[in-house]
């Protein structure tokens, strides 16, 4: 038996998937959309009028500026202004990469977690398997901002520790779904062929089953990311996830909130269009995955 027996079928070719991508207008926008909210977020500095951190660089006396209006300096704010005299432009540009940050790096540290676990189980099998569904499905049975708001009750505010409650909720998604699919590749007989000729368990999960598992784990990735942005924006209008001195997007809809009524529309609304938008892009550009890398809606 050579070598070659038990090298794992090659996954769909990169340039095929992304010219398939490329017929789906959708897609295409939304990809168009994320690509330009990270170029504003990664050069924030370049696109605002004032850094939101800087004290000293808003006042009361400008709080609540409508959309268009100068302040006692002349400066204009495009957007307006929050009840702290913020720059509402500046405040969603750096709520957007807050935003990005915590869930790209809460997303990469799930993948990691939840992409290990789930192939040590599919490997495994026996009480190791049973144990790691058995947390997973305990876990997937109580509602995620539940987890979450009982992790940061005990943690306290903070980035580190909403990435933590985010980590916590997100790895069981990543293991259902690696599991799953190693299950499957477990079966097929370039993996057994590796077992006969005596490679290793760490050799055969890494180089044969795991990139076999990365198609349906990238559409997994992509839509952990946009519910982790929601999360955190839903949990930071709670008041218990980033701290009041983090322009997050949730926290500027809800300091917007209880203005509302009185005809300042504008603080909440910008924020949450800005958080829809960056969402959505990233949902359409998921939704398109799955239809590109699901076999079964291939050949349909």
């Amino acid at each position: 038996m050579t070598d070659a027996v038990a090298v794992a079928p090659p996954p769909r070719g990169m340039r095929r998937v992304l010219r398939d991508f490329g017929r789906a207008p959708g897609a295409v926008l939304g990809a168009v959309v994320f690509a330009a909210i990270v170029v504003l977020c990664v050069f924030a500095p370049v696109f605002v009028i004032h850094d939101p951190y800087d004290l000293s660089a808003f006042s009361i006396m400008d709080a609540r500026l409508a959309p268009g209006e100068r302040d006692f300096a002349g400066v204009a704010h495009p957007l307006g202004t929050d009840e702290q005299g913020r720059d509402l432009w500046s405040a969603i540009v750096y709520g957007l990469r807050i935003s990005l940050i915590v869930a790209a790096v809460a997303s990469a540290v799930s993948f990691v977690i939840g992409t290990a676990l789930g192939l040590i189980a599919a490997y495994r099998r026996g009480w190791v398997d049973a144990l790691v569904m058995r947390v997973v499905d305990i876990q997937l049975a109580i509602p995620s901002i539940l987890v979450a708001l009982v992790l940061l009750a005990v943690l306290g505010r903070g980035v580190d520790k909403t990435i933590i409650a985010l980590v916590t909720v997100q790895w069981v998604y990543f293991a259902r779904t690696v599991r799953a699919s190693a299950l499957v590749e477990m079966e097929k007989e370039y993996v057994q062929a590796a077992k006969l000729m005596g490679f290793s368990g760490l050799r055969i999960l890494m180089r044969h089953v795991l990139p076999n598992c990365l198609p349906p784990l990238t559409v997994v990735a992509t839509v952990e990311v946009a519910h982790a942005i929601t999360l955190e924006a839903t949990l930071s209008f709670l008041g218990v996830g980033l701290p009041v001195t983090e322009p997050s997007l949730g926290r500027l809809v809800y300091n917007g909130f209880q203005f509302m009524l009185n005809g300042f529309w504008w603080i909440s609304v910008f924020p949450a269009l800005a958080l829809l938008v960056l969402v959505f892009s990233i949902n359409l550009v998921s939704d398109r995955l799955r239809d590109l890398l699901n076999p079964r809606r291939r050949r349909g």
